[in-house]
């Protein structure tokens, strides 16, 4: 428990609780715990969301994602932080858990203190075991119910009443016509899907979403926003860091009657909220009633985004969760089951995720030019095959021929993959040398990187729309993987290709001691056993670690220069 001062400055130190203090706390409590907002629950029927979920904090808001801001209000509630644009469709659901990054910031051009908020990929995000993912929901289809908690009123110079494009109308009673039903069903889902697939599109592009609120020069109602922001989000990051999973959630609503016009809302199938941010909400809550009751402003309540002050209340939390687990004993067959199950829902996702962009021409541009960048080694190496089966150099095609009849004479035929890694390795030692010699640094190695990738600019004749947005997803994800390939070859991180040497090394050992038998059952085994297993393993994290070393063009928008406040601490 925390002991909080809720003297006023006048009173004794001496003296206990005043009771006006005492009772301003409480009727706050009691205010922010029962009051109904219309504006939500309007905005949780426009767009597809559970009828429970409970709001946290609301007030009017800008988004300045694009070049010209929009005006709408901006929710915050246990899993999501939704926006309601008042001037055309540009709503936001943007799920807690996939939060990467939020950050403060200024717009240089406005002089506006916004907050900026990161959404990780949707594949990255389905890594996390139980991110999204249906397992032991299966909501009613029931007629709606639009109670549940909520709390908070539009703070004090928010954006007054914001309507919402095509918000949809009252529920249909029992005497609307099936058309009409099915039209609000329409509309509804063509809502929901609209504001996921705008983050989504935000989450591929690494572009961030930016948010600032109607006050001018001060921060208080960005300060409160970011707080109870990171809060919420560094609870959910605890969980998975935790690996919770399931056990480390509350039992889905099963009573809970969803509207029908939300069959086809893409965040039906979300799993309830981790414990641990049913906490961080109630604490939030309790900051604002606290905040109330002092006159003043007090982070004292924000745990989770705040470890390294509150190490005892957390663990608090996080030991409450693990005696609730540990007192549900299950044998390691249903253990292992569980573990399966959720394994394949989480690679059954994995295979419908498309993380495609929209057609840009200036996006395709960058991709293509980046491509041939990175592709400029592999044609060097097939112009030298070539140039040796045309004989364009006798000497070189006759010490080539020599080479592989020595091979077919030795009978070496099986270790030739043996040796091709073992040249493979010598190949990216011999770089290693050429960028900085024998004794040079690892420092030295990734400054001299930068200027080993290969350069180019060819232009891209004008053609057909849909073959050219085809081109540039296919070359976006051959730039992502080849630009790894391109930091471990040039030493860009000296200890990733370290670590790639070695692997190699033990791969050409292990293919000359092993037999071909015992390597073909292994392949075949990992290969028909992967959907039972979890996706990410050792070699996948690896791979996930290896930064890409692309030049990007720069976008037409400089990035937004952040303003650090003194105390503030990054959710990890």
């Amino acid at each position: 428990s925390y002991k909080v001062d809720l003297h006023t400055p006048s009173s004794s130190s001496s003296g206990g609780v005043r009771y006006d203090v005492w009772k301003t706390y409480v009727d706050k409590m009691q205010s922010v715990y029962d009051m109904y907002d219309a504006q939500w629950e309007a905005a949780k029927a426009a767009v597809g969301l559970d009828p429970s979920e409970p709001l946290i904090h609301c007030s009017g808001a800008f988004d300045h994602s694009e070049t010209i801001p929009v005006v709408g209000r901006l929710y915050l509630s246990e899993r999501y932080l939704v926006f309601m644009s008042g001037v055309g469709a540009r709503n936001y659901v943007i799920r807690l858990s996939c939060v990467s990054e939020i950050e403060p910031t200024t717009l240089s051009f406005s002089m506006r203190d916004c907050v900026q908020i990161r959404v990780e990929p949707e594949l990255k995000s389905v890594l996390k075991r139980d991110v999204g993912i249906t397992a032991q929901i299966t909501p009613a289809t029931a007629s709606s119910s639009a109670t549940g908690s909520s709390s908070g009123s539009a703070a004090a110079g928010a954006i007054g009443s914001v309507g919402f494009v095509d918000a949809p109308p009252p529920l249909a009673s029992s005497s609307s016509t099936e058309a009409t039903a099915a039209a609000l069903a329409s509309t509804i889902s063509a809502q929901a899907h609209a504001a996921s697939n705008l983050v989504k599109l935000y989450s591929i592009s690494g572009e961030p979403i930016i948010f600032s609120f109607p006050e001018l020069g001060e921060t208080r109602m960005r300060d409160r926003w970011l707080s109870s922001i990171r809060e919420l989000v560094a609870s959910h990051q605890l969980h998975v860091h935790l690996g919770f999973g399931s056990s480390g959630r509350p039992p889905a609503h099963d009573d809970t009657e969803w509207p029908p016009e939300a069959a086809g809302s893409p965040f039906r199938g979300d799993v309830p909220p981790p414990l641990l941010t049913v906490a961080a909400a109630l604490n939030v809550l309790r900051t604002k009633a606290l905040n109330a009751a002092l006159g003043r402003t007090t982070w004292l309540l924000m745990l989770f985004s705040n470890l390294d002050d509150h190490q005892d209340a957390v663990k608090y939390y996080v030991d409450s969760i693990r005696s609730a687990k540990g007192a549900d004993r299950q044998s390691w067959v249903t253990r292992t089951v569980q573990s399966i199950v959720e394994n394949m829902e989480i690679n059954s996702r994995l295979y419908e995720i498309t993380e495609d962009e929209p057609f840009d021409v200036q996006k395709l541009g960058e991709v293509i030019i980046r491509f041939w960048e990175l592709v400029q080694p592999a044609v060097y190496m097939y112009d030298m095959y070539e140039s040796l089966l045309h004989w364009r150099n006798p000497p070189a095609s006759i010490l080539a021929l020599l080479v592989c009849l020595s091979i077919a004479y030795m009978d070496w035929v099986n270790a030739l993959p043996s040796i091709l890694i073992f040249v493979y390795v010598a190949l990216l030692l011999g770089l290693r040398v050429k960028l900085v010699g024998l004794r040079g640094s690892d420092a030295a190695l990734a400054a001299a990187s930068q200027n080993a990738q290969a350069a180019g600019m060819y232009e891209f004749v004008k053609s057909v729309h849909d073959a050219l947005q085809a081109f540039q997803n296919v070359f976006s994800r051959y730039n992502r993987q080849l630009g790894k390939l391109e930091t471990l070859h040039t030493w860009g991180v000296p200890h990733l290709t370290w670590t790639l040497v070695l692997a190699a090394l033990g791969l050409a050992v292990t293919l000359l001691a092993v037999p071909s038998r015992v390597l073909f059952f292994v392949l075949t085994i990992d290969a028909f056993s992967r959907h039972f297993r979890h996706p990410s393993g050792a070699a996948d994290s690896y791979w996930e670690s290896i930064p890409e070393s692309s030049r990007r063009v720069k976008s037409g928008r400089k990035p937004q220069p952040s303003s650090q406040r003194p105390g503030k601490q990054k959710v990890k």
